[in-house]
């Protein structure tokens, strides 16, 4: 017996580099034999175009064909049904390799995307790999190529979206993608209606209402309202220096709003809601755009004024700024008045530098992410 050393490497198995359609061999085939595929087809009883198309390669060969060309050539119809297998193999590791070297020279540029911030929510596997890391968006995104992956991100900026964010942080296109992914992923869950224009206006006041419950029961109580509207409230858990309060998007002819918890308070939130809800009820699609400069636009201050004079009474407001110093207490009662929130009273107060800001912090509402995507 002749025992192998031990330093002795087994040659890892022939990958070919490039992939050989059944289509080829048959022709050389039938060329050796002078059969012309005009007569081949005759002797199957098929169509002459069909053998075109095997011979091409952009028909594969089944058990069928198999068979009948062992019946014509002599050649067993294993043998045609492994080349096609071998064929389809092979076609499909090129590609896979394809991929992945194409995900190794962009390296740096999957590395913007917040892959582990999704991997912890539970939307991606954990990884180190920046290939697998790589693959995984490819599959999230639903897209086959990374340059294809590249392109939808880049024309996010193209898009009709109107957005409430903070103009201290730059907007990171890639944070974007992937949050605006997890809405419309979100999306498929609801059972909108069509759109109603008259009926989602008409639920401002039962939204406003809204603002007095606990957190934990907003998001059930919004979806609700906007699935019989034909609108989509999305909360969806923003990323680490992520700018945006909420985004509104058009999806055919379907309005979105997407909203993170920005702030962590109350005020903030309720502010976002209506400042979106603004952009649907008065800004259609071809006049709202993504704001990519660090300054506020006019449909910005619009929907700003929007909000503010949907959530609080305007008169009501300027009477208690003239009153000034301001307690506690009169913001209570005066929250209890414009049956809202006392929280979202004092943001806006505080905004309007009416208040200070280290004030009854004790009357907002602090936010958080809960299981599923639920606000506590």
């Amino acid at each position: 017996i002749i025992m192998a050393r031990p330093n002795h490497k087994i040659s890892a198995p022939y990958k070919s580099p490039i992939a050989i359609t059944p289509g080829e061999i048959l022709l050389d085939v039938i060329k050796e034999r002078g059969i012309r595929q005009k007569d081949l087809a005759e002797k199957m009883g098929r169509n002459p175009a069909k053998i075109s198309l095997i011979v091409n390669g952009t028909k594969a060969i089944t058990a069928e064909t198999a068979f009948q060309l062992e019946l014509v050539l002599g050649i067993k119809s294993s043998f045609w049904l492994n080349a096609e297998r071998q064929y389809q193999e092979t076609k499909d590791r090129l590609e896979r390799e394809r991929v992945i070297a194409e995900l190794q020279d962009n390296a740096e540029k999957i590395k913007l995307y917040p892959y582990n911030e999704l991997a912890q929510y539970g939307v991606v596997p954990q990884t180190r790999r920046i290939v697998e890391k790589g693959l995984n968006l490819l599959k999230y995104f639903g897209y086959a190529s990374f340059e294809a992956l590249e392109k939808h991100t880049n024309d996010i900026v193209n898009q009709p979206i109107a957005a409430h964010r903070s103009y201290a942080t730059d907007v990171q296109i890639e944070k974007l993608a992937v949050w605006i992914r997890m809405g419309e992923i979100r999306a498929e869950q609801l059972k909108l209606k069509n759109y109603n224009r008259e009926k989602f206006e008409s639920k401002l006041n039962a939204i406003r209402d809204l603002t007095k419950l606990e957190p934990h029961e907003y998001c059930g109580r919004l979806t609700q309202i906007g699935e019989e509207c034909g609108v989509a409230f999305l909360f969806i858990p923003e990323f680490k220096g992520f700018p945006f309060y909420a985004i509104t998007r058009w999806v055919k002819k379907t309005p979105y709003i997407q909203v993170g918890l920005r702030g962590k308070r109350n005020d903030y939130f309720w502010f976002a809601i209506f400042h979106e809800i603004c952009h649907i009820l008065n800004h259609p699609p071809d006049r709202i755009y993504l704001q990519m400069k660090n300054k506020e636009d006019d449909l910005d201050n619009e929907a700003n004024r929007f909000a503010h004079e949907t959530l609080i009474d305007p008169e009501m407001y300027e009477s208690l700024k003239a009153s000034l110093p301001i307690s506690k207490s009169r913001i209570i009662e005066s929250a209890r008045e414009m049956n809202i929130h006392p929280g979202i009273l004092l943001g806006s107060l505080q905004h309007d530098r009416m208040v200070d800001y280290s004030y009854f912090q004790g009357l907002f509402q602090g936010l958080g992410w809960g299981e599923g995507g639920n606000i506590m």
